[in-house]
């Protein structure tokens, strides 16, 4: 057995609550292929106590906008 430094791995919502805050009032998107990722990202968007906007792309995935 070896003891190693390793990173813990972020949760999913973790994530995105950084994502969140880095786009927030800026021209930038997030890009998601998976509607189940767009819908989370948005719950995590309001409960921090934004506002998105997101836009279908023609059969690749959405962009979200956090206002």
């Amino acid at each position: 057995m070896k003891i190693v430094d390793v990173p813990r791995p972020k949760s999913k919502a973790a994530i995105f609550r950084e994502t969140v805050r880095e786009i927030a009032g800026k021209e930038k998107a997030a890009f998601f292929e998976s509607e189940g990722d767009r819908a989370t990202f948005s719950q995590v968007a309001r409960k921090l106590g934004f506002k998105t906007k997101s836009k279908k792309l023609s059969g690749k995935g959405f962009c979200v906008w956090v206002i």
